[in-house]
């Protein structure tokens, strides 16, 4: 590499007067900014480095391996920019994707002036801010930058900024450049990431994708790092047979990995368990074995999963807290005095000398939106991790084994078939899909959402939330003492919020709980070694409230009780034992004092009308309201009881109540927000019709959402019993039509194999005449888009044009094309409820467009 000047004439004046070196740190000056001239690069690395300094080029494209060091080579960049080629740090931008590599860059450049890494997010906003954005200070991401895309040639540029780093591209969309370039038109943009570790976005979505695939090469350097000194070698072996099984777009690079690590190893070390006993002793050992310092536990479900339940992060970690270990309570930081426990995904950016992964769920049917891309990745996110040694466990049952393991040729495939009935097949199915639904078009475009699973996946669009909250009114608060809770954990915040619930509600109805009075369905074999233990906590509480009625206690035994209740339940539910502290008993008895006044004053008159964690459900939605008065002589009541100090509480809770009283088929109802952390209670009027249509707008977004999940589960690329379909810049339009003029009118862009959006609906007839003379034709030019698929439902040559294909057939009528496709006969035999609604295009642009991904390959 070429040397600063300074640096070659020893001129520490220099050096102290233009960078930010600390006084205490002075005599070490040339190994704080030398050290990018005398670090031991790689071969490749090297290569790349003096590529990058020629700079004859627009766009410097990294493809890097796991644990290759691309990170460091970044930060030895920039150096390298401001002290060598004297580019001031006010014309560097560096945006990263991934907070902890984000954190490491802050920290390494910070010597060298003022570069902060920002995030992608972050100069949208700013952006969005200086456009006038209208809804700037919501948290609506995704709008924003669709705002940004629609308005792409009015943003204003910055000329300053001479050079962008753009790390981990892989978790960026294709147009994040197109934006870039608008907004920095003078600078040059390095671009690195990680196909195979594409875990945020589809990596067929993504920026780092659309480069490698679609570059120019003229103005376009594209560069591969192969080599991870990191991960050993038979280890990488076996990842790179999976991968290059899996990507045969991608064999040339897979093929030349190659591992510089001198660490002996076995391979990835395979195992089956029968169950979480066995696991738990495991872990243990393998904790035990390598050192706390030295090991990393990783599952695939967080401590709180999709549904709300509690998952392998929270089972694993109550255990070894219960045995003595400690364990970390934040995901990302990783200590050496605590066992560190996380996700797949939540490690990304980290390493450690030995891992050990834990799969006890097929990862195909728990995340229905997760193409099979994501899923591979993210086992590779896994795999990678280690040093020296890497230990995968999966369950011995068939029916939890993950389809994706079997690229994996040294992986075992369980062969044990499950004991069960026909009751624990349906309370499981409520959680999973079945494998062969998958491909089922009447079981994936009917899918019911429980209403905490569509806020958490954030099901529905930004205006559909808006539309819903122009709806809420609130009428009154109700003041209390606040206070905070000793809780450590999410699995604690959960246990207080259920304790505070069922003393809530016990209160107001005068009874222990009874929904837990008879247990005889306690789960999956998998959970075997739990059955006692919840059993024992069963008979612990019905003893309590047989032997202590709730209207007989004082205070401290309704807190005990309400402990013993919680524990079951989370316990019954959750396969999580929980226990509490006497500090966080006693703070839970000291606030539940201070707020139980307010408790007796919000008692609904008639109890006889309360039902507690009752169900609730209309098509699409289902879930369980924690109360609700089902007063028909007015206005019924829903009571949402929280206890959370987090900053969304207040919208996720109020949309969950909303959506319940959708499912109770009400659009005027009363919602009581109950946060037990909060200084307010909040009382809210709701009135739905004021609203436009706002069920059939939420009825959309779930039906995009399944649509999207369809072709997440069914998109292919290279089946050669197919023909290929082209979806670069691919519309498809569809509406419906009333005495010869189209009436309805939704325009929807394939935006990639496993993604279908909306962009526009109109269901007005002036709009759509409007639209069609005055706007299509700029936004088909303006979007370049290629070629527009015409539905069904449109007569052919309705639009003119040779971007327009149609699928309607003179003289076919829908009912006719239903019975092509055999749907009316897959509903008979499936026993399938029809939930969808031909009267709305979405719902026949669903179908259409997954027969498409039935009948082609979705190619970019």
């Amino acid at each position: 590499m070429e040397i600063p000047s300074f640096i070659e004439q020893n001129n520490r004046e220099y050096a102290l007067a233009n960078f930010r070196i600390p006084k205490c740190r002075a005599k070490t000056w040339k190994e704080q900014l030398g050290w990018p001239y005398v670090f031991p690069w790689r071969k490749e690395q090297l290569r790349i480095i003096h590529e990058f300094q020629k700079q004859d080029w627009d766009t410097f494209v990294v493809q890097a391996i796991f644990g290759g060091g691309k990170t460091t080579m970044i930060i030895a960049k920039i150096f390298d920019l401001v002290m060598r080629c004297s580019i001031s740090p006010e014309n560097i931008l560096i945006c990263a994707f991934n907070v902890a590599i984000k954190n490491e860059i802050k920290k390494k450049v910070r010597i060298l002036g003022n570069i902060v890494p920002r995030t992608f997010d972050s100069i949208v906003y700013e952006i969005c801010k200086e456009m006038e954005y209208k809804d700037l200070k919501h948290p609506n991401f995704l709008e924003k930058r669709k705002f940004l895309f629609k308005n792409i040639i009015k943003i204003p540029p910055m000329e300053n900024i001479q050079f962008i780093f753009l790390d981990e591209a892989q978790d960026l969309e294709r147009n994040v450049q197109l934006l870039l370039r608008k907004r920095f038109p003078s600078a040059k943009m390095v671009i690195v990431g990680d196909i195979f570790q594409s875990i945020q976005k589809e990596p067929r979505e993504s920026l780092l994708w659309h480069l490698i695939d679609h570059a120019d090469q003229t103005s376009t350097k594209i560069f591969k790092m192969l080599e991870t000194p990191r991960v050993p070698r038979k280890i990488l072996d076996h990842v790179q047979e999976a991968l290059y099984d899996f990507y045969p777009e991608f064999r040339s690079t897979i093929s030349g990995w190659t591992s510089s690590s001198t660490i002996p190893s076995q391979g990835i070390q395979w195992s089956l368990f029968k169950g979480y006993k066995e696991i738990h002793q495991n872990v243990e050992t393998f904790i035990e074995t390598h050192g706390i310092a030295d090991s990393m536990i990783l599952v695939f479900s967080s401590a709180i999963t999709v549904g709300g339940k509690l998952g392998d992060v929270s089972r694993i970690r109550r255990h070894l807290v219960e045995k003595g270990f400690k364990v970390n309570s934040n995901h990302k930081l990783m200590r050496d005095d605590a066992v560190f426990l996380s996700t797949a995904n939540s490690s990304k950016g980290l390493e450690r000398k030995h891992v050990f992964c834990i799969l006890s769920f097929p990862l195909e049917l728990a995340f229905a939106n997760f193409s099979s891309d994501i899923l591979m990745n993210l086992l590779t996110v896994a795999l990678s991790r280690c040093k020296e040694s890497v230990h995968f466990s999966l369950p011995s049952y068939m029916d939890r084994y993950s389809p994706i393991l079997k690229h994996y040729a040294s992986c075992p495939i369980p062969s044990i078939q499950r004991k069960s009935n026909v009751k624990e097949k349906s309370s499981e199915a409520k959680g999973f899909l079945v494998e062969e639904d998958m491909h089922k078009k009447t079981v994936m475009l009917q899918k019911e959402h429980s209403a905490t699973e569509i806020l958490q996946l954030q099901i529905l669009s930004f205006q559909t939330k808006q539309n819903i909250l122009k709806c809420v009114k609130k009428y009154n608060d109700t003041t209390n003492a606040t206070t905070s809770f000793s809780i450590q954990t999410e699995e604690e915040a959960i246990l207080v919020g259920l304790i505070f619930e069922t003393l809530i509600l016990c209160t107001w109805k005068s009874i222990w709980p009874t929904d837990l009075n008879t247990i005889s369905e306690i789960g999956h074999q998998l959970f075997e070694a739990f059955f006692d233990k919840i059993r024992t906590l069963h008979q612990e509480f019905m003893v309590y409230a047989r032997g202590r009625p709730f209207s007989n206690c004082n205070d401290a035994q309704k807190i005990k009780g309400a402990i013993a209740y919680a524990k079951l339940y989370i316990a019954f539910h959750n396969k999580v034992f929980c226990r509490i502290s006497p500090t966080l008993e006693q703070q839970i008895l000291t606030h539940f004092g201070k707020i139980r006044s307010a408790i007796i004053q919000m008692r609904p008159p008639d109890t006889d009308t309360v039902k507690t964690q009752h169900k609730v459900g209309v098509p699409f939605i289902h879930g369980i309201v924690d109360c609700v008065n089902l007063n028909e002589q007015d206005f019924i009541d829903i009571y949402e009881i929280k206890v959370s100090k987090k900053r969304d509480w207040f919208e996720n809770a109020l949309l969950q109540a909303i959506l319940y009283g959708i499912c109770l088929h009400k659009m005027k109802f009363r919602v009581h927000l109950v946060n037990v952390s909060s200084k307010y209670w909040q009382h809210y009027f709701i009135d739905l019709e004021k609203g436009t249509k706002i069920p059939q707008q939420i009825r959309n977004d779930l039906q995009m959402w399944n649509l999207n999940c369809y072709l997440s589960k069914n998109r292919t690329f290279h089946d050669s019993a197919k023909k290929n379909l082209n979806i670069y810049q691919l519309f498809f339009m569809d509406g419906r039509m009333i005495e010869n003029t189209l009436a309805h009118l939704v325009l929807y862009e394939i935006a990639s194999p496993t993604k279908v959006v909306v962009h526009f609906e109109l269901d007005n007839v002036k709009d759509i005449q409007f639209f069609l003379e005055n706007q299509l034709k700029k936004i088909m030019d303006l979007w370049n888009i290629q070629k527009i698929i015409v539905g069904r439902h449109i007569p052919s040559n309705y639009f003119d044009g040779d971007r327009f294909r149609y699928l309607a057939k003179k003289n076919l009528s829908w009912e006719f094309y239903l019975y092509q496709i055999n749907w009316n006969k897959e509903i008979q035999q499936e026993d399938e409820k029809f939930i969808l609604s031909w009267e709305h295009p979405i719902s026949s642009t669903s179908l259409q467009i997954c027969e498409l991904c039935e009948r082609y390959n979705f190619v970019i």
